[in-house]
């Protein structure tokens, strides 16, 4: 899934508009949208099957996408408020990059070399614009999937101006799947991150691809609003 910095990214493309149309009225209603960029991502691991909405007919698979419809049926009155509308652009950008953006540059395989969902049936995954072959446990690790997390958040904080939001207080109020002190860690990682990033080649993904798909996922979310 993306990282904290490309949430904030893709929030940095919805301001403008969500300003104009007056879903967001002042620094504290944008201090509650960025909040709500993150708050799904303060649940980890298994925690996640809540805090991401994910369907437990997913659960076996290894990359799980949220199902927006469970979150639409729990929160639908709430979706127009600022913490609501960073949820949901959140799940929204998660949704499409596991869906959509996954199967563009790479393909799970099995023993046989045949495609897989299954997470315990996956041995290889192949990148497909390096055309190259790397086992499962080798591609999540720091040498590369996870390791282009880590080398695109320079660039990411430079080109979109990503600064560390303010939290605003009761930011998780009627949200059930979150609690905003898990949020308070969050900040201090993303501190950190702003403070120690370097900027480096990727090497499973193209910084120009991930702007088009920030692009892509921006305008996508601003269509389910009507705008």
């Amino acid at each position: 899934m993306p990282g904290y910095i490309m949430h904030l990214a893709e929030g940095r493309l919805l301001e403008e508009a969500l300003c104009d149309r007056g879903f967001l009225k002042g620094e504290r209603d944008l201090s509650l949208f960025q909040d709500g960029l993150l708050l799904p991502d303060t649940k980890r691991k298994k925690e996640k099957i809540t805090s991401h909405f994910w369907n437990e007919k997913d659960l076996t698979r290894l990359a799980i996408p949220p199902d927006l419809e469970l979150f639409y049926q729990k929160y639908r009155e709430k979706l127009h408020t600022p913490v609501f509308l960073g949820y949901w652009a959140h799940l929204h950008l998660d949704r499409i990059f596991v869906t959509e953006f996954w199967p563009e540059n790479f393909r799970f395989l099995d023993d046989d070399g045949k495609e897989q969902v299954l997470g315990d049936k996956i041995r290889r995954v192949y990148l497909l614009k390096q055309k190259i072959t790397v086992p499962v446990q080798e591609f999540y690790s720091g040498a590369w999937y996870y390791g282009d997390y880590s080398r695109m958040n320079a660039r990411f904080i430079e080109k979109y101006d990503i600064c560390v939001p303010d939290i605003v207080s009761g930011c998780a109020d009627g949200i059930a799947e979150v609690e905003e002190e898990d949020l308070y860690t969050v900040r201090q990682e993303l501190l950190e991150l702003c403070r120690t990033s370097e900027k480096h080649s990727l090497k499973v993904f193209s910084p120009e691809d991930l702007d088009e798909l920030l692009k892509k996922t921006a305008a996508e979310f601003l269509q389910l609003l009507g705008m």
